[in-house]
């Protein structure tokens, strides 16, 4: 085959060409930072990159459910405190209350401050996070406990009214998604916390016969200031046997349920550690993936760039000087 002068520039240019194409493909993987470009530099790369962003972003949304179930939690174990503190104080009031030397005008003032301590416990049943009531069940734009027929004063007597108290959640879970597999419940429903609502399971003397455990929160404090407020003497054995025994009831039931808060908030800990362990080695797995290695890439743009010389200086040499040139 017959070489000639344009073959040799042509093939001269063609090659200097792919060396400046391969220069500045080197230049943008160092001014980006990235060893893949494009899927045609690496594909089994590209779709393992794809693959570990995408769970990154599953990650991240894993590590938000964990720290939005806490905050719920965390708001759930505080109300629940503020229940402590009310059937704490109650319990001090019974058992002052059913002392003999303790007068009825005295006791009537004590059934005062039960039914305000009761109206506070509603407030707390109704508590919200972030606008939604965390003891509502699924139903947690509403709040779940409403008062009836509440009025501060009865008559011409001057006695506290006492008032219903009607629960209009459910029993619903809120669960959370905290891994691909794993799922935990954030929160507990009214009923679990301040007893049973529904009349027909409660029956008359309660689930099983035992009034203190199937009654709800409300009506025991309802049965503290009625015993209160008798003035026979009657209501002193009520208070020093049965309420305090109701009441101990209720203290020990909260305490359950603060325990399982806690028990949720552990797991979510342990979670959220196992989560930043697995990002912390997809982010690893990303960046040796993706990422370009800095000192090879440089080392590749100097080779480039002394290819591309050297071709310069090659080709000024095997391309004929033109015929002016010779004249010269």
């Amino acid at each position: 085959m017959r070489v000639t002068n344009k073959m040799m520039s042509d093939n001269m240019l063609r090659n200097l060409n792919t060396n400046l194409r391969d220069m500045n493909h080197t230049q943008n993987k160092l001014s980006t930072g990235k060893r893949i470009l494009s899927p045609s530099d690496d594909p089994a790369g590209t779709a393992r990159t794809l693959d570990l962003r995408t769970e990154e972003t599953e990650l991240a949304k894993y590590k938000q459910n964990v720290d939005d179930a806490d905050s719920w939690l965390t708001s759930t174990d505080s109300a629940l405190d503020e229940v402590d503190d009310v059937l704490q104080r109650v319990r001090e009031l019974t058992i002052y209350a059913a002392s003999d030397s303790v007068d009825q005008q005295s006791r009537e003032a004590l059934a005062a401050e039960v039914m305000e301590l009761k109206e506070h416990l509603v407030e707390v049943a109704n508590t919200d996070f972030g606008g939604k009531h965390i003891f509502g069940g699924h139903n947690t734009t509403d709040k779940p406990f409403d008062m009836d027929d509440v009025e501060e004063m009865n008559g011409e007597e001057g006695e506290y009214n006492t008032f219903d108290v009607e629960y209009s959640g459910n029993r619903g879970r809120l669960n959370t998604d905290i891994s691909s597999d794993v799922t935990i419940s954030k929160n507990l429903h009214g009923e679990e916390v301040f007893g049973s609502f529904d009349e027909e399971e409660n029956g008359e003397n309660g689930e099983n016969g035992d009034e203190a455990i199937s009654q709800n929160m409300f009506k025991m404090l309802d049965g503290v200031y009625d015993s209160m407020m008798e003035d026979d003497g009657g209501g002193t054995e009520k208070l020093s046997n049965e309420h305090l025994q109701d009441l101990d009831h209720w203290i020990e039931n909260n305490l359950d349920n603060r325990a399982e808060v806690g028990a949720r908030q552990n797991r979510l800990e342990l979670s959220k550690n196992r989560l930043q362990d697995i990002e912390h080695l997809t982010k690893e797995d990303l960046s040796e993936t993706e990422e370009a290695d800095m000192a090879k890439t440089i080392m590749d743009l100097k080779s480039q760039e002394n290819v591309h010389r050297m071709a310069l200086s090659a080709g000024a040499r095997i391309i004929q000087p033109t015929l002016l040139d010779f004249l010269q």
